[in-house]
């Protein structure tokens, strides 16, 4: 039973929403200064935990990759997980600091706009991003037609991809929302921010979960094909 369950194409978007709506309602009757005190240690852990499970998880799936094409773009993927990893831990603000530049992160627009900073700290960071998205692109670019299809069929697979680029999305998009609010002269309350703040943490946390859900239905859909 528990395994037709988690073959639902709706399972990981499910399991997303859960996590998401069980943070406002952990956190939503605190003040904004208890919120934010609670995003910046104990989400922030919660999420480092996710990381860690959801590794483990995927990790203990690697068998059901065995022809060459799988292996080469499960390592791509631990590639960019391996990164998503480590900008959660702030690895974009230790990289400003390490290679002498005044900047606070080391990737953003501004860090490689900025004349302040030295080539090759753009160089070297630039590599680093371009490799990930290198990456990301490749991966996108050969799985988007297979992924699309699915998606209209109903596909678990499909699906379950679909709803860990919605989250990861709507994340971005919430946490960048209120700084170009800023920018646009639109003054935002400070309770309203504090919930962005909350959605966006808790979509951070369910990313990994959502790649070990995917990870556990391609394992089951390989071995039923056995």
């Amino acid at each position: 039973m528990l395994n037709k369950i988690m073959q639902s194409p709706l399972y990981a978007l499910l399991i997303s929403t859960g996590i998401i709506l069980l943070s406002f309602l952990v956190l939503t009757p605190l003040d904004t200064s208890q919120i934010m005190d609670a995003l910046n240690y104990e989400l922030d852990i919660l999420t480092y935990c996710c990381y860690a499970f959801a590794l483990g998880i995927m990790i203990s799936h690697l068998s059901v990759f065995q022809t060459k094409r799988e292996k080469i773009h499960l390592a791509l993927f631990f590639f960019i997980y391996t990164f998503a990893i480590l900008r959660e831990m702030g690895i974009q603000h230790w990289l400003a600091k390490t290679l002498g530049t005044t900047a606070t992160t080391a990737f953003k627009l501004r860090f490689f706009s900025s004349p302040d900073n030295p080539l090759s700290a753009k160089i070297i960071s630039g590599l680093i991003l371009l490799s990930v998205i290198a990456s990301l692109l490749y991966l996108l670019i050969f799985y988007a037609p297979k992924l699309t299809k699915g998606f209209f069929k109903y596909q678990t697979l499909s699906w379950t991809t679909a709803t860990l680029a919605g989250v990861g999305i709507a994340g971005k998009i919430v946490d960048r929302l209120p700084s170009n609010l800023k920018k646009a002269d639109i003054q935002i309350n400070e309770s309203i921010i504090s919930l962005m703040k909350v959605f966006e943490e808790s979509s951070e946390m369910c990313l990994p979960l959502i790649c070990a859900i995917w990870f556990i239905q391609f394992s089951h859909i390989k071995s039923s094909k056995k």
